[in-house]
């Protein structure tokens, strides 16, 4: 069986990624984070976090 983490907004986060990964290992495919996209808004810190790779070592 194949597992794939799809995005599911507040949910499935960094800490959330991590801690699925630490618990039950192997995911076969990430999606990347909700990131909402505006000319004049920049990535939001929350944003930023949950994609940063220090956030997402290992995973």
């Amino acid at each position: 069986m194949k597992i794939y983490f799809a995005p599911l907004e507040g949910v499935t986060t960094y800490i959330f990624r991590k801690a699925y990964s630490e618990i039950y290992g192997h995911v076969d495919k990430y999606f990347a984070p909700f990131i909402t996209p505006a000319e004049n808004c920049p990535i939001t810190p929350r944003e930023r976090k949950d994609i940063t790779p220090e956030n997402n070592k290992g995973i």
